[in-house]
């Protein structure tokens, strides 16, 4: 794997979850180097990237949050010849480690892989602009906090095969056995 997992908060591995988003991967607007259009670069799915086609740097730092029941939404208008792409979560309470993450990457921008219970992935944001991303703590209803991404694309959300990151950014060297000789 040619990317860095930094998972953030506590493990919600195994647990159930009828909200609509479930897991949350997050790649710094400075990390991507390119997403590859699915309509000029076709995967064999309409509007869905190919795992090729979603371009980092090596050692990018992958922030992987998971969520619980009706946690996390997701959502997307037509506005003005554009898209809005918002994706918003709620937690009960402030973790450290949350509050931590959120004092270094406050004024980051950035792309959103998302997996939905029914195992549904998308790409969020575009490698020009990205999401931006807003916090909001409020102690009066029991200290929940509120993280939101948002921005602007001239297309919907993309589909994505996966967001696991094995498949998405495998370690891939060159392959020596390759030959273009006829005898091979």
């Amino acid at each position: 794997m040619i990317v860095q997992d930094s998972p953030i908060g506590p493990s919600l591995e195994g647990r159930s979850s009828v909200g609509i988003v479930t897991h949350v991967l997050l790649i710094a607007l400075q990390d991507v180097v390119d997403v590859l259009d699915p309509d000029q670069f076709p995967s064999g799915v309409t509007h869905q990237v190919g795992v090729a086609n979603l371009l980092i740097k090596p050692g990018a730092l992958v922030h992987r949050l998971q969520f619980g029941v009706g946690m996390c939404q997701f959502g997307e208008a037509d506005s003005d010849g554009g898209y809005v792409l918002s994706l918003e979560a709620t937690l009960p309470t402030s973790h450290p480690e949350l509050m931590a993450w959120q004092y270094k990457y406050s004024q980051c921008r950035w792309v959103a892989l998302i997996r939905q219970i029914d195992e549904q992935c998308w790409l969020l944001g575009n490698p020009e602009t990205g999401l931006r991303y807003t916090f909001n703590r409020s102690i009066a209803t029991g200290q929940s906090s509120k993280l939101t991404f948002s921005g602007r694309d001239w297309h919907p959300a993309w589909a994505l095969p996966t967001i696991d990151l094995a498949t998405l950014f495998p370690d891939a060297g060159f392959d020596y056995s390759f030959n273009l000789s006829f005898d091979s």
